[in-house]
């Protein structure tokens, strides 16, 4: 037990690679047998510190770990600044005083070593300033990089970087490699052009690519061009995956890519459906069911019930209920020409991953 990690402080712009290092810890946290008893997720946007420490410095139940998942842990300490051309900057600083960074840390050495505490930031935690007098950026460790550095028997700190140009190429081969199949240089080229840095949609076409050629060959040039074709459904379950996750930055961005290709009422359309499935998937995990129940009641493709049963748990029944209901009156907005598709669907990601 204590030689394990107490706190694990994940960061960087990589948000698919930080949920699968997540999910590592989460699926030997459940091999115990008590599962999602003994997990907690919490978002630092509107968790309290009083929230954590209750929920962190608590036993686990018929287990050796708990697990608690802090998304956001700074979004307490951001602070906006007005420079001196009049922009608006949102920066890494004392927004809550140092007096709050004291008590933060000072929690974070109360973690007991029953408890893994995993902090996922989705950005890169560093700190840049001006070096005078030459005006050149300098950049140092930010203040949870520097306390996690002088723990480092209590404290795992990684960063996961967005892979860009040909480094991407060679994570789609790596990634390919470890869900058991082989790829091309040339299919991961032409892989990497359709889905540029999004780590999460390429390795979702991996894995229909995967399939297709059962696992057996190797993913040729033309099956990229034969099966991504069009991303969209791909995009748009990502889309609700940021939405689950209540990452407003992420949702926008999705939308908006969305937006430059999709037809508003196609992706509308996509949209419905794939809240329309949660909502059935919702119900079966909620009578105790899994992954063959989804396909099986909801009659999706098992790979489809595996990515449902997944994004499923980050929205409860009435978050989806809420969420459908919205939709409806989207529809009737639109179709009485209240509103426009386009506005509605920003406003709908907005609302949603504001929520909670």
């Amino acid at each position: 037990m204590s030689s394990k990690p107490v706190v694990y402080l994940f960061h960087g712009d990589n948000e698919f690679a930080i949920q699968q290092a997540i999910k590592e810890i989460q699926d030997r946290s459940a091999s115990g047998g008590m599962g999602d008893m003994n997990v907690s997720i919490l978002d630092g946007r509107n968790a309290t510190l009083e929230e954590l420490r209750n929920i962190a410095l608590a036993l686990p139940f018929l287990a050796d770990r708990r697990v608690v998942i802090l998304h956001h842990p700074l979004a307490r300490f951001r602070r906006k600044t007005t420079g001196i051309d009049g922009t608006t900057n949102e920066t890494s600083g004392d927004g809550s005083g140092k007096a709050a960074r004291e008590a933060f840390l000072a929690l974070l050495e109360e973690i007991p070593a029953s408890t893994a505490l995993v902090l996922a930031e989705y950005t890169t935690l560093e700190d840049v300033e001006l070096a005078a007098p030459y005006s050149s950026k300098r950049v140092h460790d930010h203040w949870l990089v520097k306390w996690a550095k002088q723990n480092p028997t209590r404290v795992f700190i990684r960063a996961y970087q967005l892979p860009r140009g040909a480094a991407m190429a060679r994570w789609i081969q790596s990634r390919a490699r470890e869900l058991g199949g082989q790829i091309s240089l040339d299919a991961a080229g032409a892989l990497s052009n359709l889905v540029g840095t999004d780590t999460r949609t390429a390795d979702h076409e991996l894995q229909k690519l995967l399939a297709y050629v059962n696992y057996r060959g190797e993913i040729e040039l033309d099956d990229v061009v034969l099966l991504v074709a069009d991303i969209a459904e791909t995009s748009v379950f990502d889309l609700v995956d940021a939405l689950g996750l209540r990452n407003a930055t992420r949702a926008m961005e999705l939308l908006t890519r969305l937006l430059e290709d999709e037809d508003p009422l196609r992706l509308f359309g996509m949209v419905v459906r794939q809240f329309r499935l949660l909502l059935m998937a919702r119900e079966v995990v909620d009578d105790g069911g899994g992954e063959a129940d989804i396909a099986r009641l909801v009659k999706v493709h098992s790979y489809v019930a595996r990515k449902l049963n997944e994004q499923v748990r980050q929205f409860s029944l009435p978050d989806l209920e809420a969420v459908y209901h919205k939709l409806l009156e989207i529809d009737r907005g639109v179709k009485t020409s209240q509103i426009e598709m386009p506005v509605a669907l920003n406003m709908l990601v907005a609302a949603t991953a504001a929520d909670q």
